[in-house]
């Protein structure tokens, strides 16, 4: 056998070995976008990695450090030997994080850079977490040494939906999610609606706020403020825990010096903490409720009934419950 044809062969059989090991051990399949015939290529293949070509139907899978990092699948790729990048076109991508989550993003167009395996994707962005959460972004980057999902501009994110249809709505600007912990971060400029029961909503606006791909609460940071009905709620650090399995809000608690207000009285503590389904809101931590020139202190009030009925550990004040009570009757009427 001739020297000249011993390179070709070896090419070949190298090739191959290559397009077994992405079929065995491909992780749980995208699926092709719709129309596209897959060609299956590696992510080390180095003629696609730095090849000047075009590839119609392709099929990546990266994995790192023996885990299955991401898996892609792209109308078409176009190679550039120079930059070492490859354009791609309709791209749909699944990347894997801890504890079986995954993110799929899906896009107009993107690009691998094939030095440092980023991928960066962009056009009419849609992320979904396996627990549900939906964002939308002009576009997706990811870092491969990071292990970072990051979104440049605005964002909107959207909750897991209710039976009934209801889930959280959120917009802002930049947003990071963090593979190996789940946590969903948008980092600037938050402002969130939450359907709280049948008849009552709540306006959220804060600086930053977080999420989780793994359990189900939303936390606001940074100048917090809750508006429902005509009650206001502003503190710096608030959380929103939810039924468990279900998207509807169990309790929402605010931490750090929280106050809330209406157009009647104004109250302050250490910490609030609403029960929605009860009707129930506990004042811990130097609590105070102030209607009119009355002042009402303790080391614990709570309140019943939507506020209507009231109880107090320890009170220190100029006006007893009851005469609250009395103040909030003769107002609802």
């Amino acid at each position: 056998m001739s020297m000249l044809k011993i390179g070709p062969i070896i090419v070949s059989l190298l090739f191959v070995i290559l397009l077994l090991e992405v079929v065995i051990f491909s992780p749980e399949s995208v699926g092709p976008p719709e129309g596209v015939k897959v060609s299956e290529q590696s992510v080390g293949d180095q003629e696609f990695l730095f090849g000047n070509q075009t590839l119609e139907g392709i099929h990546l899978v990266e994995a790192k450090e023996g885990k299955q990092e991401w898996e892609l699948r792209a109308e078409q790729a176009q190679g550039d030997e120079r930059q070492e990048t490859w354009k791609l076109k309709r791209v749909e991508m699944v990347f894997f994080g801890d504890d079986g989550m995954k993110f799929r993003v899906v896009g107009d167009q993107g690009e691998i850079r094939a030095e440092k395996r980023n991928v960066f994707v962009s056009g009419n962005v849609k992320t979904r977490s396996s627990n549900g959460y939906l964002y939308l972004a002009d576009n997706v980057e990811y870092d491969s040494n990071g292990r970072e999902l990051r979104s440049h501009g605005p964002v909107s994110l959207f909750g897991p939906k209710e039976r009934s249809g209801e889930q959280l709505q959120l917009t802002g600007t930049d947003m990071v999610t963090y593979m190996d912990s789940g946590k969903i971060s948008v980092d600037h400029n938050v402002k969130a609606k939450q359907i709280l029961d049948e008849n009552r909503a709540a306006d959220i606006v804060s600086e930053r706020a977080e999420f989780s791909a793994k359990s189900r609460f939303a936390r606001f940071f940074g100048n917090v403020i809750i508006d429902v009905d005509e009650t206001r709620i502003t503190g710096p650090d608030a959380e929103l825990i939810y039924e468990s399995g279900e998207s509807r809000v169990k309790e929402l608690t605010v931490r750090g010096g929280a106050k809330v207000s209406d157009l009647e009285k104004w109250a302050t503590a250490d910490k609030v903490t609403f029960f929605f389904k009860e009707k129930r809101y506990l004042f811990t931590g130097h609590p105070l409720v102030v209607q009119g020139k009355d002042e009402l202190r303790g080391d614990v009030i709570e309140f019943f009934n939507g506020g209507k009925q009231v109880q107090v550990k320890d009170v220190k004040a100029n006006i007893t419950p009851e005469e609250v009570e009395k103040q909030i009757e003769s107002t609802d009427n």
